[in-house]
């Protein structure tokens, strides 16, 4: 049986950033748990909802638009 993971077009790389997501007028603190080419896994103190999109703040480095997929 082929391993999900294997299908993946970008490897994920492990690291841990801190992230400040902007719901709205409201803000929330997270942790990146891996990044790859084509999007990232967070760690939240709290759940967004599929379907929404975010201003996702990742230390100094960036700040981009994303839609929440699970």
């Amino acid at each position: 049986m082929e391993n999900p993971d294997d299908r993946r077009r970008f490897t994920r790389h492990d690291v841990a950033l801190p992230v400040q997501i902007k719901d709205g007028g409201k803000g929330i603190q997270a942790e990146t748990v891996n990044i790859s080419g084509s999007g990232l896994a967070l760690k939240l103190a709290s759940r967004l909802l599929a379907g929404i999109m975010v201003m996702v703040m990742i230390g100094d480095l960036v700040e981009f638009y994303a839609d929440i997929v699970s």
